[in-house]
């Protein structure tokens, strides 16, 4: 059944105040008449597939992906179902089996470029590490959780194991144009070795440590909040708080500084007495922009220029320029190739891997045809000039495409089982991310070969 356009723009649009409305991806802001014409021509503009989007197979998409595990323990499922039991051990097999066809289909699908996406995570004293494939767009996305030797964390550890997850996958070291992550000195040190990927850091992580470093100046009163915190998590305090509130005590995360928000907003609704959060709340809704997964790294730029702009303090970490920034030229040029803008000679250097084969010729040919009119020969130049380089608007400014799938891996990871190999937790995840790469007719396939 069709929508209509009400609900079609409650789907794709958040209200605002004053009948405002703001697209959920690119964050441009409308205001309503009497009816959605504005809105609608929004997405007949911006977005012509916003049809297929609405589809209740895409919105169900992202859900069925991250429960198609535990379908089978649905009792209504296991109530209306034919099939036989099966043993752990022959479970264990197929997923092992189906895992290796999906890998043979992944390697066979990933382009000759291609970008990285990799972040740690830790659980349970065991230490993985989560590498997304980013290639060119209409390819799929694929997802791989590979575990490293917790004996040694070194950027070298970390450099071999993308050297054999490459080998794995059949692929050499020149195919990967550049690699997402977190500002720590492990990939800094990845970016800047000789021969190594261009590093493009993660802006969550920039803004996690800026937000960090601005509130030093209340460290002491955090602390005291922690410290009473705390106390109220022991079970004399938690008894004692029951009496007036049913909110329970938070503690904050040393990594993740909207865990120190979270703290304090629970402070304060524990004791009103204390109400000045403004700052905080700022920040709290630069956190949730960083989330948005259709982020480029253009406006990531603008972004952080408007809150430097506001917070001057937090310049040292912002800037397009700053310290922690591992390649500035590469990050500033893709900014500029997203914008349509003109390279420096330093950006063009930084950003070669992106240029296309042929577009020495292009821009020869279209010098030597060019009219004398000034400005239809500035046209030409321009268009020229952006087909010379490769769509750069797929390369993620964050890495949170792993926290993401860390928030499904804990879906499967759970205390029951905590005796799970990695190797076994590795296909699962394989085959629960790249669940549309294989389905019952390979399931079928596999289970004849094993018969044979």
């Amino acid at each position: 059944m069709a929508l209509s356009n009400m609900q079609v723009c409650a789907l794709l649009f958040s209200k605002g105040t004053d009948s405002t409305f703001s697209c959920n991806t690119r964050a441009k802001v409308y205001k309503k008449g009497n009816g959605y014409t504005n809105l609608l021509n929004h997405l007949m503009r911006e977005h012509p597939d916003y049809e297929r989007i609405l589809t209740p197979e895409t919105q169900l998409e992202r859900k069925m992906r991250l429960g198609s595990s535990s379908w089978t323990s649905r009792p209504l499922v296991r109530q209306n179902t034919t099939l036989s039991p099966i043993s752990e051990d022959t479970l264990a097999l197929y997923i092992s089996r189906i895992a290796k066809v999906v890998e043979q289909l992944v390697s066979r699908l990933l382009p000759d470029s291609f970008g990285l996406v990799l972040d740690g995570w830790s659980n349970s004293g065991r230490h993985c590490v989560a590498i997304f494939c980013m290639p060119v767009p209409e390819v799929p996305t694929v997802g791989f959780l590979s575990v490293e030797d917790e004996e040694d964390l070194s950027a070298q550890s970390l450099f071999d194991l993308i050297a054999d997850t490459l080998t794995r996958y059949r692929k050499l070291w020149e195919t990967v144009k550049f690699m997402v992550g977190d500002n720590c000195s492990v990939n800094q040190c990845i970016g800047r070795r000789e021969g190594a990927i261009p590093l493009v850091g993660c802006a969550s992580h920039r803004f996690n440590l800026a937000v960090q470093d601005f509130l030093k100046s209340e460290a002491k009163l955090n602390a005291k909040i922690q410290a009473l915190m705390t106390k109220l998590r022991t079970i004399k305090g938690r008894a004692l708080l029951r009496r007036v509130s049913k909110l329970a005590p938070l503690l904050r995360n040393d990594t993740r500084w909207s865990s120190t928000y979270a703290m304090v907003k629970r402070y304060v609704c524990l004791e009103p007495a204390i109400s000045q959060l403004g700052t905080a709340w700022f920040f709290r809704g630069v956190t949730k922009a960083l989330q948005k997964t259709t982020l480029n790294l253009s406006a990531v730029h603008r972004l952080f220029d408007q809150v430097v702009k506001k917070y001057p303090a937090m310049k040292a970490r912002l800037v397009a320029n700053a310290a922690i920034v591992n390649y500035p030229n590469l990050e500033s040029g893709l900014v500029k190739l997203q914008r349509g803008e003109a390279l420096t000679a330093a950006e063009k250097v930084a950003c070669s891997q992106f240029r296309l084969r042929d577009a020495d010729k292009s821009v020869e040919a279209v010098e030597e045809q060019r009219d004398l009119i000034v400005k239809e020969a500035f046209k030409r130049r321009k268009v020229a000039k952006l087909a010379a380089y490769e769509d750069v608007a797929f390369i993620p400014p964050t890495s949170n495409e792993c926290e993401r799938f860390y928030s499904s891996v804990k879906l499967v990871y759970t205390d029951l089982r905590k005796r799970m190999e990695p190797e076994k937790l590795e296909k699962v995840m394989c085959l629960l991310y790249n669940k549309e790469l294989w389905d019952v007719q390979v399931v079928d396939d596999v289970r004849r070969s094993n018969a044979n």
